[in-house]
């Protein structure tokens, strides 16, 4: 038998013509005072201080449908035995019942209760239905139509023998019903389930997404989900037969399917919360638990822990303050109804943005990690591996062909026995994560595969935990034949569990387990990352931002470096997020997305945020959304690029999160390593003839300076100090080295967010020091090839970050020194350093310029005969263009840099490089038109200025 309210009823067959009217004096008619008259399309009517009496009336299909809180169970029993003619009243309220309607909605929201619960009065506190009574005045939800969903969960009813998925597939049944029209089809639906509730509501997305005909008005990329104190999977604290017992103390008594329905080692349990993970667009969800114990017969205990409601590795947060039966009803907008408005809201502006098909990350999970699932019962009799239904698939996957031959053929010489492993390196949102997923994939239906993420200990030994729920039925049935499994299994302790789960890839028939770990230098504790890899098992493959950890495993790995993509690579990898993006179907042409992927550096999570940035924001108001970001990442205007940088799409990090996981994992944060870091952020990084350690050998005049240097302990280092802060720069993947003894790269989003990081007064700190520095080298003549580079980033710095001359306080001198460097090309060296013997300066200046403008004329000629002989794939030619605008790069460096300088053998240098490359760029202009114009217009900016001069 259903449950039924205990002061509420629901009216249904209001007739919507005149509807409203006949309610309100039905209401009317069961108490002597007047009650404020609801209207269809209009928030619910707040309670009546007088006659504390609540109601709602909202349009339902072709019908109104009320509801009335009363203040007695008497009066509420008075209303059912004497219902209007017509009107069909019961307290019930089974199937949906819609609690409040805007006019035109934009939302739906719907609410399923849990095991024993009741469609109303589960979200009902002692007077207030939050539902119905706070949600609809609450900012963002106005414009949303709101209903429960009720079914019949009576643990004790024995007539009942209804299952979890015939219950999912009701819910799906009802909800479709009242989306009839071509409005509602589309409109972004979240389901707020409640204990058992979230289990219903899991299901049926997994029916939603194998049978999306059966059910066409609900699409499953409109769906996000809440789950409040849902038990998604059994742990040491919270095991099935737990839940089930203290459940059943809450509603006196458990129906036996019931209990077999929902045992841990259940096939179709195993199955829901797999499949789930299985699915290729996962719908967005949060996960909220509860933080106080609740009263289960004579003691207080946690029915639903704060491990047992997380949901395919995202961990879930505690609302404070609530129990189980309390986590669902507020009596006001405080405490933990602002929490869970909170994530309902985060919800609505996901599924509002049409981003579809992104899996929820929370703030403890990096880009791209797996869900943590994994093989669950017996193999077959016969079959050496399972097959492999848990892998997430990676969708927009893109480029990366040469890695993953490479990966594959690695893999093969570790199933041989040449190695032990695999190791994947790289800077934070490089793509290691999903090259792992997809040579998970490949390998899927030929071996059992697990995956696992080590961001930190407590997830790790979830993870462990999570695995071992999976397995523990086929460790145990090797060990116990005809016994209770389930009982055995819950008696053992969770360190228990993790060890008969490594002990399993000991078996014979597991000995080919492929078993992956990602992002393993999160474990900062050395002796969890040796424990973290099994040593039964024979084959792993891992991801780590820090290199020089491999090196340290107690096994031998194979390396393989991810870099940025080339150019071509993130041009498919943008074109792939589009689809799920590009809300507005705004073209983008390849040559834009072209320039995109040169802004960010072939960055694949810069170039994906970029994408998301142009599509879901700038194209809100502008014509032009592409040529508009391009400006903002080129503009002098830090703020705006900021916004980008800490622009986070929903269920990805940000650049600058990314960015940070890195910076935070520095040993200290005011150590050499970081101060070497700021100092990075104002030298000149990216050109190959400059090696930015030169910079810091030892000077012996700075201990002169040093009232002037806040940081001088890092130009006083000895040169293994400066190496030792290097390495742990390349630890933390802040940089790499493609070669051991060439400087530490850094990438430039890595070079812009660090500048960000730093704020006004860190940027003016470390400005003012690398340019007394470089002062100081200059009018002692010191290696004046690698400082002017230097000191023309700090002038680049200070333009995009709107820094004057004033903010930096600079001596007179230097200021002089500064102001003659920046009034421009027509400035020579020489005006720039005061009484030092310009004309030696002139020399060594020319020389070294005659050299390397020899170089650049040497390659840009050596470019035609490569291109006269290329018949072309679009590879090709975009490695040619990349060539090109490097060596275009140089050739303005050096003009900028010698100014007035260039004498008639650099110049004629210049010009030939010129005509070389314009020769080269015509073979490609079809391809590349812009790379062709920008070198005309070059060459004659170059030409121009020379004949000024002369």
């Amino acid at each position: 038998m259903s449950p039924t309210s205990d002061k509420t009823i629901r009216i249904r067959s209001i007739p919507q013509h005149n509807g409203d009217e006949a309610f309100v004096k039905y209401t009317q008619s069961l108490t002597s005072a007047p009650t404020r008259k609801p209207t269809i399309f209009t928030r619910p009517s707040r309670a009546s201080a007088e006659l504390s009496i609540s109601t709602s009336l909202a349009p339902q299909n072709d019908e109104n449908v009320g509801t009335i809180s009363f203040p007695s169970r008497r009066l509420k029993e008075k209303a059912l035995g004497d219902p209007p003619s017509g009107w069909i009243l019961d307290d019930k309220f089974d199937g949906i019942t819609v609690l409040h309607s805007h006019e035109k909605p934009e939302l739906d929201i719907c609410a399923v209760h849990g095991l024993g619960g009741h469609a109303f009065d589960t979200w009902l506190a002692e007077t207030k239905m939050w539902l119905r009574d706070l949600l609809p005045f609450s900012n963002s939800f106005e414009r949303s139509r709101i209903m429960t969903f009720g079914y019949n969960s009576a643990p004790r009813d024995s007539k009942s023998v209804a299952t979890l998925n015939d219950w999912a597939n009701d819910l799906l049944e009802q909800v479709d019903l009242v989306r009839q029209l071509s409005n509602e089809k589309d409109r972004p639906i979240i389901f707020v389930c409640h204990s058992l509730g979230g289990l219903v509501a899991r299901e049926a997305m997994i029916r939603l997404d194998r049978f999306p005909h059966k059910f066409p008005n609900i699409r499953l990329k409109n769906c996000g989900l809440l789950f409040l104190s849902t038990p998604h999977s059994g742990t040491t604290e919270a095991d099935w037969n737990k839940y089930l017992v203290d459940i059943g103390e809450l509603t006196t008594g458990l129906r036996p399917e019931i209990i077999n329905g929902l045992r841990s080692f259940n096939r179709s349990s195993a199955d829901s919360q797999e499949n789930f993970g299985n699915m290729e667009n996962i719908p967005p969800f949060f996960c909220l638990c509860e933080s106080e114990k609740t009263r289960v017969g004579p003691s207080l205990r946690y029915v639903v822990s704060k491990g047992s409601a997380g949901l395919n590795g995202h961990s879930a947060d505690q609302i404070a303050g609530v129990d189980h039966k309390q986590i669902c009803k507020f009596e006001n907008k405080y405490g933990g109804y602002g929490t869970v408005v909170d994530r309902l809201g985060k919800l609505r502006d996901s599924l509002m943005s049409d981003h579809d098909g992104r899996v929820m990350i929370d703030s403890e999970t990096a880009l791209g990690s797996p869900p943590i699932v994994s093989p669950y019962s017996p193999l077959p009799k016969g079959v050496k591996f399972y097959e492999g239904r848990h892998i997430r698939r990676v969708s927009g996957f893109a480029g990366r062909s040469h890695e993953l031959e490479e990966l594959a053929e690695l893999l093969s010489n570790t199933k041989r026995g040449a190695s032990n492993g695999i190791a994947l390196t790289g800077i934070g949102g490089i793509g290691k994560t999903e090259l792992l997923l997809q040579i998970a994939n490949q390998n899927r239906n030929f071996s059992n595969v697990f995956l696992l993420p080590a961001c930190d200990e407590k997830s790790l030994r979830e993870g462990y935990m999570e695995i071992a729920s999976r397995i523990g039925h086929e460790i145990l049935s090797a060990r116990h034949s005809k016994q209770d499994l389930h009982s055995i299994w819950c008696s053992y302790t969770a360190d228990e569990k993790i060890k008969a789960t490594k002990a399993w890839f000991e078996e014979p028939e597991n000995q080919d387990t492929l078993f992956i770990v990602d992002d393993l230098d999160g474990l900062k504790d050395e002796d969890a990352i040796q424990a973290v890899l099994p040593r039964q098992a024979k084959i792993v493959m891992l991801s780590t931002r820090n290199p020089g950890l491999v090196a340290e495993l107690p096994r031998k790995f194979d390396r393989l470096r991810v870099s940025p993509l080339n150019v071509n690579e993130a041009v498919d990898l943008m074109g792939a997020s589009l689809h799920n993006w590009n809300k507005e179907n705004i073209p983008i042409p390849v040559e834009e997305l072209e320039e995109i992927a040169n802004e960010v550096a072939c960055h694949p999570l810069g170039a994906l945020n970029a994408i998301s940035y142009i599509t879901a924001r700038l194209a809100q108001d502008s014509d032009s959304p592409v040529a508009e970001f391009l400006a903002i990442l080129r503009s002098g205007d830090y703020h705006e690029r900021l916004e980008f940088l800490k622009y986070k799409p929903p269920f990805r990090y940000s650049v600058m999160q990314t960015f940070d996981v890195s910076f935070q994992r520095l040993r200290h944060p005011d150590g050499l390593a970081t101060i070497l870091l700021s100092l990075l952020g104002f030298l000149e990084l990216d050109e190959p003839e400059i090696d930015f350690r030169r910079f810091f050998f030892k000077r012996e005049w700075l201990h002169e300076l040093k009232e002037y240097l806040p940081d001088h302990t890092i130009f006083a280092a000895e040169r293994s100090t400066l190496r030792a802060a290097l390495e742990e720069l390349e630890n933390v993947s802040i940089g790499h080295r493609t070669e051991q003894k060439l400087p530490l790269q850094v990438h430039p989003l890595w070079i812009e967010c660090l500048r960000q990081r730093l704020g006004h007064g860190g940027r003016v700190r470390f400005l003012q020091q690398v340019l007394l520095v470089c002062y100081g080298s200059i009018i002692r003549k010191e290696e004046l090839i690698n400082i002017i580079p230097h000191v023309k980033t700090c002038l680049y710095v200070a333009v995009r970050f709107q820094i004057s001359m004033d903010d930096l306080d600079l001596a007179p001198d230097v200021r002089t020194w500064i102001d003659g460097f920046s009034a421009g090309p027509e400035t020579p060296p020489s005006a720039i350093v005061p009484n030092t013997g310009a004309s030696d300066f002139d020399q060594d200046s020319y020389k070294n310029a005659l050299e390397l403008s020899e170089d650049c004329a040497r390659v840009a000629e050596d470019f035609i005969s490569d291109a006269v002989d290329i018949i072309v794939s679009h590879e090709k030619w975009s490695m040619l263009a990349e060539s090109l605008m490097s060596l275009l790069k140089r050739l303005q460096k050096h003009e900028g840099i010698y100014q007035k300088q260039l004498r008639e053998e650099i110049y004629g240098l210049h010009m030939r490089a010129y005509d070389s490359l314009l020769i080269v760029a015509s073979q490609i202009r079809k391809r590349h038109p812009m790379l062709h114009e920008q070198l005309q217009s070059r060459r004659a900016t170059f030409e121009e200025k020379f004949l000024v001069s002369s």
